[in-house]
């Protein structure tokens, strides 16, 4: 990392503990020019004067929302390739996702230790962010998704094609590509930009986008390759190692069921003189695939010891199989549905639909406290489009029968035969993409109506 001692960094937090704790940190690692403040507009203020060289902001700072701050800053030509931390004590996929989106350099869990902050740091102020983009560029995105949702595809390509020749690291723009492709059904294209895009995504540092582009991906290529992985072996290649590390470990995060990542991640662990972690993850890619002739190769030199097939995964691979037959002969499948939403008449927030079934559903509450057991409730499920959601069925009405923290199930009640048809039609839907993932896999398979989605 370049030269700190004259960077100014502004701590942003109204917990004044907190703000001693990271100026004590950032002192100890070379930052000399620390400032911290309760106030976002007092830093807006600093920040627009272009006396700031780093940004390190909690997420709500007495009751205002730092993602405003982000927003602004970045939509601010003079300042918006100021590196900025966003810090918060909840670890929710959504609230972190929505801060990267908007274009935070890096997000920091709370609690967390020096080495972490530093680490960020090191990210932050090593790849700043990308400017936000022209206006002639927003314009066709813009014109690029209105095409998409009116089904013309040749426009739609026409001005995606002008957004990425205009910025070829337009990652909404391969994407825009990739989805007009789609429409024309040619699927060859559609993996090809798709895999542009979340390349571009990569180097933006948007892994929630990259992470949503290989679960599309994989629902019509079921052997498309990892992103992450793929990122993270360019970069071993080079010698950076540390850097493919934690990519390896976000492919695993996203493919845990992948041997080759665990032997990959175990390899570069290893290199780094990380020996206990790498035998447990060389360990892990062996219980998975037994004959993995490398992995074996490694084990041994890393144990002085053969492979041989324990105890512990033989029994995991018992479970495996009890479990796979256990889900055959449920007859019921656990899905994951990532474009609907559910949303409660009185409140604010749209929840991630869990489950879904023609006599109840259930969804992520997040961190909305207001429901309650035998509660009535009017409930819209929402389509998430490339330009936002749209109503797919209204005014389900249904009884709060479940209330636990990440689950509010609703028992559904007097289903007009409309809502009815709509509902069966989505599982309906579902079932024939998983009809085809089994068909794919080999599986006969028999589905009940009453199912539900993960």
């Amino acid at each position: 990392m370049a030269s700190v001692k004259n960077i100014h960094v502004l701590i942003v937090d109204q917990n004044e503990s907190v703000q001693k704790a990271i100026v004590s940190a950032l002192n100890k690692i070379g930052f000399e020019n620390v400032s911290a403040t309760g106030d976002l507009l007092g830093a807006w203020k600093s920040i627009a004067r272009q006396q700031v060289g780093l940004l390190i902001c909690e997420a709500v700072v007495d009751g205002k929302f730092g993602i405003h701050l982000l927003k602004k800053i970045r939509s601010t030509q003079a300042v918006a390739r100021l590196p900025v931390l966003i810090m918060s004590s909840k670890k929710d996929p959504k609230i972190i996702n929505a801060h990267m989106q908007a274009g935070a350099s890096e997000f920091l869990v709370k609690p967390f230790d020096a080495a972490t902050l530093l680490a960020k740091l090191k990210k932050a102020l090593s790849k700043p962010p990308t400017p936000p983009a022209s206006s002639n560029e927003k314009k066709l995105l813009e014109q690029g998704y209105s095409s998409l949702d009116k089904y013309d595809a040749e426009r739609a390509l026409a001005l995606f094609t002008q957004a990425v020749r205009a910025n070829p690291k337009c990652a909404e723009g391969y994407k825009g590509l990739a989805h007009a492709c789609k429409i024309k059904k040619d699927m060859a294209q559609f993996t090809i930009f798709m895999n542009a895009a979340a390349k571009a995504f990569l180097e933006l540092g948007d892994h929630a986008a990259v992470e949503k582009i290989f679960n599309e991906l994989k629902m019509y290529d079921a052997s498309a390759p990892n992103p992450f992985a793929a990122a993270a072996c360019t970069l071993r290649d080079k010698g950076d190692l540390q850097s493919a590390i934690a990519l390896f470990r976000k492919a695993l995060g996203v493919e845990p069921d992948n041997a080759r990542h665990y032997f990959d991640l175990a390899d570069c662990l290893m290199k780094t003189g990380q020996l206990e972690d790498a035998k447990q993850r060389v360990t892990e890619a062996l219980t998975l695939q037994d004959d993995f002739h490398e992995a074996r190769k490694l084990y041994k030199g890393l144990t002085g010891e053969k492979w041989t097939s324990n105890e512990q995964s033989e029994a995991t691979a018992k479970k495996k199989d009890k479990d796979k037959e256990d889900e055959e002969k449920r007859g019921t499948v656990r899905f994951w549905v990532p474009d609907l939403l559910v949303e409660v008449i009185g409140h604010k927030d749209h929840y991630a639909l869990t489950e879904l079934s023609l006599a109840s559903m259930a969804f992520n509450p997040m961190d909305d406290k207001g429901f309650a057991l035998e509660q009535k409730v009017k409930i819209n499920i929402l389509r998430l489009g490339e330009v936002g959601t749209t109503p797919e069925i209204k005014n389900i009405k249904g009884v709060v029968k479940r209330v636990e923290e990440e689950v509010t199930g609703v028992e559904l009640h007097d289903l007009t035969p409309e809502q009815e048809s709509e509902l069966l039609q989505i599982i309906e839907t579902a079932q024939e993409r998983q009809k085809q993932k089994f068909k794919d896999e080999n599986k006969v398979i028999k589905f009940e109506i009453d199912m539900m989605f993960m």
